[in-house]
This record gives C-alpha cells, sequence and structure tokens, in this order.
C-alpha cells in the first residue's frame, strides 16, 4: 500500500511584474546572435553542447578565433562578442573543438604565424571563457612543413589528442598522418611534433580520431591510396602514451575496388567502434552507396562484428547516397541518416536506418524518409534525442533552389517522425544562404544550432534551439529563485519562475504549471527500495496519488505533486510552497522544487530542478519572571512557561556580575522544564534565555543576588515533554520531560491512525528532569506522536521520524 507524505499546502500566489525574458528566439527567421559585426567575414566550423542545457560556439573572425557559451537559455555567457581564443594577427583556420569533461572545452587550429606553411596550434578554455594555456595557444605541430585537415577527440583527463594531415615525409605530393596528445596542463605529451602513425610513401588524408572509452585507447581512421585501387580506409590504434597498438602501416578497415571515403566515426560505449564512409564499389550500377561496419578492440587487432567478409550496404537504392552520419542508439546498434538522390535531379533528400547489434536493417528497406520536401535537401547531423531516438539536422532549399536554410526531424526508436512532415524550419532567411551548420543536444531532446548566414559580403553567425516536441524558444518554465520566507518560524519557500513562451499567443500551448516537491532523500531510498512506480514523467507523480520516482539521468528524485497553477499570460510568477526540512543545525538539507509547463496531449515542459532552505527567523520571547530562592545549599531557579510551539529548552547562564556576556564558557544547565537548582554558595548572578529548535534564543532574563529570595523548600517543576532532538528524527534522537513527583509513567510512540508502535520506557521514575533516548529507525518514514502518560495527567508530541 503506498502512503502520502504529509503535505502541507502552499500558501499564497503573486504575480511578478514584467521580467526579461531569455535569449531563445521563437520565430526561425529571427535568431539568437552570435556574432553580427557588419561586414565582417566570419565561418562557424565547431560547437559543442555544454552538457548544462547549452552550447559551446567557436569561430573565425577575420584574424581571431573566438569562442562563445549559450546557457540553457541562449543567454551569451561570455561577453558581446565571445572570448578571444587566439588572436595573432594571422587567419586561423580548420579549427575543431571538444569538451574537456570540466566545463570548458579545447580547441585546435592551424594558422600561418611562423611561415608561409600552416601549423597546429592549441588552447583550453575554461567554463568562464578563460584561456588556460599559452597565449594564442599551444604549439602542437611547428615542422616547417604543411600540416592540413585536423580532427580531435577528448582524452577522459580534460586534454585532447589531435591528428592531422601531415607534408613532411613526402617531397613527392603524399602525405601522412600525425598525432599529439595535450595534457590538460597544456603540456604535449608525446614526440615533439607529433607522433606518425601511418608510414606509407603513398597519399594518406581526412584523418578522424574517437576515443575507445577508459581503456586509454584512441581509433585513428583516414583515405589511403596505397593499394593503387582508389582510396581504402585504415585505421590505427593509438595508446595514452603515444605508442601503437596496429603495425606503423596502420590495420586495413575497408579495401574494395574504387574509393571508400568520407568516413564518420562513433565510439560505441564498450571500447570498440562504429564507422561508415561513402563507397564507390557499385558506382556503374547502383551510384555511390553508404557502407558501415562495427568493430572490436583485440590483443593485437580490430575485428568487424558485421558480416565479417563484408560490412553492411545501408542503402541499396540505385542511386547514390553521400554525406552519413551516426549515432549509437543506445542498444549496441546504429542510427544512419544521410544525403540521397532518389528524388530525382536537384531533389535529394534525407534518409535514415537503424541497425541492431548485429547490423540488420530495422525499419523499411532502404531506409525512411526524414525530409523529402521539394529542390534539395543536404548534410545531415545527428544528436542524440535522450530518449532512444534522435534529432536529424540538414541543409534545405525548399524555398529557393540557390538558398539553403535549416530544417530538422526527430525519429522515434521506431523510424516515425514526430514533427512537422519533412521537418520543423529552424532558421528560416529569405534570400539568404545558410551554409554550414552544426549542430548539438541540448541535453532535454532537443536540438541547437549554429550556422552562418550570409547576406552580400557580410556573414553573421547565429544560433538557435528545438525542444524535443518541436518548437522554438524557451519553452520549459524557468526557475529564477528558491528563496526562505524572511520573518517567519521557517518551513515555507518561494518559488519564482519566469513563464514558458508556449503559454503565449499565438501558440498558447501552455494553459498550466503543475508545481512538484522533492520528498527527503531517505524517503526516495525507499520508494526505490520498494519498487514504487519508477518513470521519466513527473506527471505520474499528478495523477497517482502515490509518489513517484522520477529519473532525469542526473538525479533520483521521488517528486511530490503539491498543487497546479493556471496560465494567465504573465512573463513571471511566484509562489510560496512549504518545505520537507526547517533550519535545525545538521538537518536541514534544501528542498528541491520542479515547475512544469502542462498542455493538452499529454505534454509537458519541465524546469530544471532547484532548490532552497527555509529558515526559522523568529526568536522566542525572553522568559519571564526570572525568580530565586537559596535553600540547602543550592540556588533554585524558577520563570514562567513560554508559549512558542518550537520552543527546545532553556539555557541558564552564571556570572560573578550583572554585565557578564553570557556564553558557552559561562552555560551551567539547558533544562527543557521551568526550574533548575544551581548547588553551591548563594551570591551569583544569573541570566536566562529561551532557544527554540532551530537554534534561535531570546533576549536574557536577570536574576541578582539581591533579588534571590532564602526558603526552606523548592517548588516542584511542572509535568513536561519536548519533542526529540533533533527533529525531524533521524536516527538516533533524545527526548526529554519533567515530573513533578515520583510515580510510575509510561513513554511511547503511535503513529497517527493512535497505534502504540514502540514504548521506551515504562516503570517508577523519580520527581525531576528525565531524559530517554530514541534510537533505531522506525517501520516506515513518516509523522508519529511522543506521549506521556503519567498520574498527574499526559503529554504529547508530534514529530517526523525519517529512516
Amino acid at each position: 500500500m503506498h502512503r502520502r507524505l504529509l503535505v502541507l499546502p502552499l500558501l499564497a500566489i503573486v504575480l511578478l511584474p514584467h521580467a526579461a525574458r531569455a535569449a531563445w528566439s521563437t520565430d526561425p527567421s529571427v535568431n539568437t546572435p552570435l556574432s553580427t559585426a557588419n561586414s565582417t567575414p566570419r565561418r562557424l566550423p565547431a560547437m559543442v553542447a555544454d552538457g548544462n542545457g547549452g552550447a559551446f560556439a567557436v569561430w573565425t573572425e577575420q584574424t581571431q578565433l573566438r569562442a562563445q557559451r549559450l546557457d540553457a537559455r541562449g543567454n551569451a555567457l561570455w561577453g558581446a562578442g565571445g572570448a578571444i581564443v587566439c588572436n595573432t594577427g594571422f587567419v586561423p583556420d580548420s579549427a575543431v573543438a571538444v569538451a574537456d569533461g570540466a566545463g570548458g572545452i579545447v580547441v585546435a587550429w592551424r594558422d600561418f604565424r611562423n611561415a608561409s606553411q600552416p601549423d597546429v596550434y592549441a588552447q583550453r578554455v575554461n567554463g568562464a571563457g578563460v584561456p588556460q594555456w599559452t597565449a594564442n595557444g599551444v604549439a602542437v605541430c611547428t615542422d616547417p612543413s604543411a600540416q592540413g585537415q585536423i580532427a580531435m577527440c577528448a582524452d577522459d583527463s580534460s586534454g585532447a589528442v589531435i591528428v592531422w594531415q601531415d607534408m613532411r615525409n613526402n617531397a613527392s605530393g603524399g602525405s601522412d598522418v600525425f598525432a599529439q596528445r595535450v595534457l590538460a596542463n597544456g603540456v604535449p605529451n608525446w614526440t615533439p611534433n607529433g607522433v606518425e602513425i601511418s608510414q606509407i610513401a603513398a597519399t594518406q588524408r581526412h584523418p578522424q580520431i574517437v576515443s575507445g572509452g577508459t581503456s586509454g585507447i584512441y581509433y585513428a581512421v583516414w583515405e589511403d591510396n596505397r593499394n593503387a585501387q582508389g582510396f581504402d580506409l585504415y585505421v590505427s590504434r593509438i595508446t595514452h602514451q603515444g605508442g601503437m597498438l596496429s603495425t606503423t602501416a596502420g590495420q586495413a578497415l575497408v579495401t574494395a575496388t574504387n574509393d571508400q571515403v568520407n568516413a564518420v566515426l562513433a565510439p560505441d560505449g564498450a571500447g570498440g567502434l562504429f564507422a561508415a564512409w561513402e563507397d564507390d564499389r557499385n558506382l556503374a550500377s547502383t551510384g555511390r552507396d553508404i557502407y558501415a561496419q562495427h568493430f572490436s578492440s583485440g590483443l593485437n587487432n580490430i575485428t568487424s562484428l558485421w558480416n565479417l567478409t563484408n560490412p553492411v550496404i545501408v542503402c541499396s537504392a540505385a542511386v547514390s547516397q553521400v554525406s552519413a552520419s551516426i549515432l549509437p542508439d543506445g542498444a549496441g546498434g546504429l542510427f544512419l541518416a544521410w544525403q540521397d538522390s532518389r528524388g530525382g535531379v536537384g531533389s535529394d533528400d534525407i534518409y535514415a536506418q537503424r541497425l541492431n547489434a548485429s547490423g540488420v536493417a530495422q525499419w523499411a528497406a532502404n531506409g525512411v524518409v526524414v525530409s523529402a520536401a521539394a529542390q534539395v535537401q543536404s548534410e545531415p547531423h545527428l544528436v542524440s534525442d535522450g530518449a532512444s531516438g534522435f534529432v536529424a539536422e540538414f541543409l534545405d532549399a525548399r524555398a529557393v533552389s540557390t538558398m539553403h536554410d535549416v530544417f530538422a526531424q526527430r525519429m522515434n526508436p521506431s523510424g516515425v517522425a514526430q514533427w512537422t512532415a519533412d521537418g520543423v524550419g529552424l532558421m528560416v532567411y529569405p534570400a539568404d544562404d545558410v551554409r554550414p551548420a552544426v549542430a548539438v543536444s541540448d541535453g532535454r531532446g532537443g536540438i541547437i544550432v549554429g550556422c552562418q548566414e550570409t547576406r552580400l559580403a557580410n556573414t553573421d553567425l547565429f544560433a538557435q534551439r528545438a525542444d524535443r516536441y518541436g518548437f522554438l524558444g524557451n519553452t520549459e518554465p524557468y526557475l529564477t529563485r528558491v528563496s526562505d520566507v524572511p520573518n517567519d518560524q521557517g518551513g515555507k519557500v518561494k518559488l519564482q519562475w519566469d513563464a514558458s513562451d508556449l503559454e503565449f499567443d499565438p501558440l498558447s500551448v501552455v494553459t498550466t504549471y503543475d508545481i512538484f516537491r522533492s520528498a527527503p532523500a531517505a524517503i526516495a531510498r525507499a520508494e526505490l527500495l520498494g519498487a514504487r512506480r519508477i518513470s521519466r514523467d513527473p506527471q505520474a507523480a499528478r495523477l497517482d496519488p502515490a509518489r513517484t520516482l522520477y529519473r532525469d539521468g542526473v538525479t533520483d528524485y521521488a517528486w511530490e505533486f503539491e498543487t497546479s497553477v493556471t496560465a494567465l499570460d504573465v512573463s513571471s510568477y511566484s509562489y510560496i510552497a512549504s518545505t520537507t526540512g526547517d533550519s535545525i543545525a545538521g538537518s536541514n538539507p534544501p528542498t528541491v522544487f520542479m515547475v512544469q509547463g502542462r498542455g493538452a496531449s499529454g505534454r509537458y515542459w519541465s524546469s530544471a530542478p532547484d532548490s532552497g532552505y527555509s529558515v526559522d527567523n523568529l526568536a522566542p520571547a525572553t522568559p519571564a519572571p526570572l525568580t530565586g530562592n537559596y535553600a540547602a545549599g543550592a540556588t533554585h531557579l524558577h520563570w514562567d512557561r513560554n508559549l512558542e510551539a518550537d520552543l527546545a529548552d532553556y539555557h541558564v547562564y552564571r556570572g560573578a556580575s550583572a554585565d557578564f556576556a553570557p556564553g558557552p564558557g559561562n552555560l551551567i544547565a539547558a533544562p527543557a522544564d521551568t526550574g533548575y537548582a544551581d548547588v553551591g554558595a548563594a551570591g551569583s548572578y544569573y541570566k536566562l534565555s529561551a532557544v527554540d529548535v532551530h537554534g534561535n534564543e531570546s533576549g536574557f532574563a536577570l536574576l541578582q543576588p539581591g533579588a534571590t529570595s532564602a526558603a526552606p523548600g523548592v517548588a516542584p517543576p511542572a509535568l513536561a515533554l519536548s519533542a526529540p532532538r533533533p527533529t525531524p528524527a533521524i536516527g538516533d534522537a533524545e527526548i526529554r520531560f519533567a515530573l513533578p513527583h515520583a510515580g510510575r509513567v509510561t513513554l511511547a510512540i503511535y503513529d497517527v491512525s493512535g497505534r502504540r508502535v514502540r514504548t521506551l520506557l515504562a516503570g517508577e521514575l523519580a520527581a525531576g528532569a528525565h531524559a530517554a533516548r530514541l534510537a533505531g529507525a522506525p517501520a516506515a518514514p513518516g509523522l508519529y506522536v511522543i506521549r506521556l502518560d503519567t498520574p498527574w495527567g499526559s503529554r504529547a508530541r508530534s514529530f517526523m521520524w525519517l529512516r
């Protein structure tokens, strides 16, 4: 049976004044600018996901290499114009970039600063846009010969491995492939100017490289014409130390007749790699085809896993297929997309196929249509949608045959298009040409695209985002702040969020905001161990009265549905919500909240979770009156009981003068009851305060020696029971109580239905102050009551008991 945690109601809603909107545009013809200075030649070669819903972009701007970081809302984080990566006065080109695994990027490029031949340089830029290595980059290779095409992958240690085409050994016009690893501190780690990984007297070109994962192996693949039958594909495996696991000539991947070129690679997540390429072996009969293969790494060589004698032909239609893009499907197989000319001359389309772990096609023969709009669709790029499918970005000339726009389509694991037929326009510029475009996942099922838009002599750079449903803009509500409500007893925070762009005309898709609160971690773990419902849809927590453990890929939360707020066509909202903890020292974990915009047909848009603390800002009243009498060798202090519900105890301080400062050094007691006997000679000064469960201390009542009377007896303490400390009780806790007389008492714990679940003590006790220990965990976390029963009456306190 599911048990719901006690949920306190939300208290108020306030409409906030209009706040500044974030930067993603809802208009495909008005995108987020990266760089738009007039008449400046630019080229956008690289974009990298930042791991937080945003992206890094790298481009050349005249003689500079620049970079910018966009956050999940499309805001530029590195200032107008971005960060300068290199500024030598020489034009950089061929830039590539990878994430460094620590919130920044590594960039590599060529420039001509040393001579008439280009050299290779690299720079690391942290998440704040600050270059970390030598100004204008560390030298990767400065051999006097020319260095050509560059590729790079991350090295799993915040550095990178770079490969390039190199002319140093081939005066007759051939070229080799060299590689270098640059460590996280910017120091090249292998042979100066690189390790030669293809020592053959022929042309090796177009190198690519991917990491084999945590094994410390990298796969470099290149085109090679050593066999005098066109270009074939070869591979070399390189270790972290720059050694070759293959021969220095490399190992053949495919050596069929005619050309095998334009390889694309992807790690398989198990130390091997996927590869696809354009293949001319059937050129005379079917045109250029797309082939694919899955390779695993053995001790001395790599092994083909699909069709051991022949790779998989992805499409056998009697037309040319080019510009392949691949993406592992997360189940041992592969997604592929390509540009396909079966639509006729001047009408290329985008097709896709899924191969399973055995290399067998899972969708329609020769692939399914991603986009078959008029004119030419070209150059697809695939990114993960985070839900076992993909989003394909491509160039599209459907509006004007000589101009390119950017479109995208999402495909589910069964090969069914999820967005508008033939794709959604992301960057649509009438009479302007877009080329090229680069794309990355936004980490939430959508895509971020960058492009260069050319109009006359001016080339501007823009970016755009589409969410997992194909809508543009900031479609998720944005939790801007979770803050404490001031001047209260704790237990409440203010949620503030920006509205979803989809709330407003003309779409008006989002009609409601649902607010979710996370259950405490201990209860979340109990939900998981108890095999509670697990979902990727937090709406299950709204539709089902039981908590649902929601996995967002980073943190597991047991979401509790709190309430719904109707969308009111305002830009920002605020709501007062209850927390699951308060500011008790040592037991105040932040409470996590999420706001979710909801529309028809079960669609929803979740904000990123955010958290906050609640703080008790109110101290108890000063205890009064403080009186005392001296008898039987002790000063007996008395005062009236405070009425605060969150009172913990009282602090008694002793000093030698009226102006002594109360502190830990003169604290002599912390009774829960309203009396204390200080054994010793008369004549001390006393100060008394009340302290609540959150540590707030009242002002001090003063008792001077002249106000202490001599009396033969002492009034007995009143019957009292304090709440367990700490509260909520997590494992062990202490319960204090006081008895006015000796007698038989019972101290027990009850659930909210009144059933006794544990007896802490039962028997005869003397009059005075006592304490009991609550040890271990309850049968189930939740709200409980502790009750003290005596011949003179009963006292009870409620408390939260967690594992």
